[in-house]
């Protein structure tokens, strides 16, 4: 009886998701994080939070204003003779373009590089990343050694889109971002 007590359960989340998300269709930009928040909150008991927040934003895209990047995966690439190790993730495929001007770097951001320095000596990089035609550049630079390189977290990247370009968009648009990390020298 309790299988069927939790299915119940699960299928009530169901419900008060699908009508969140129907909401989310109707609701001012200002409201939409709050309203994804908590479709993330009660999609984590009945699916995955990643999963969730893919469908919450999938709902947004459904009625236009989504910017359309491209990319899946990571794209490891090493620098020098196996001493840095670059990985480059696209971690938003989507851009909500309505609500992207209320994102946080730290929390949703739109590239994550991770750089592990495998030589002796210390190494300044530099990552950036832009969307073509819509967005600044976004920048970092650090130096990477060896003993840091293990505990650095994830740089995330997160230009700042033009408010007056992305304006323009009202449907799926593709777009290209271009990722960039340089070798600027050696650290010292």
């Amino acid at each position: 009886m309790q299988d069927l007590s939790a299915l119940m359960q699960d299928l009530d989340r169901s419900r008060e998701i699908d009508t969140l998300r129907r909401r989310l269709l109707g609701a001012p930009a200002n409201e939409w994080p709050d309203l994804v928040a908590r479709i993330d909150g009660l999609a984590t008991t009945v699916a995955g939070p990643t999963e969730a927040r893919h469908e919450a934003l999938s709902a947004i895209g459904d009625a236009g204003q989504i910017l359309h990047v491209g990319g899946r995966g990571a794209r490891p690439a090493q620098l020098g003779p196996g001493e840095l190790e670059i990985d480059v993730r696209v971690r938003m495929e989507r851009v909500p373009t309505g609500i992207v001007h209320l994102f946080r770097q730290d929390q949703h951001p739109l590239v994550s590089v991770t750089a592990i320095n495998r030589g002796d000596d210390p190494v300044r990089v530099a990552c950036s990343c832009v969307v073509e035609g819509y967005s600044s550049e976004a920048q970092w630079s650090d130096v990477v050694d060896r003993k840091r390189s293990k505990d650095l977290p994830p740089i995330n990247l997160l230009p700042t889109f033009f408010p007056e370009r992305v304006a323009t968009i009202h449907d799926v648009t593709r777009a290209t971002l271009q990722v960039s990390v340089q070798v600027l020298d050696d650290g010292t």
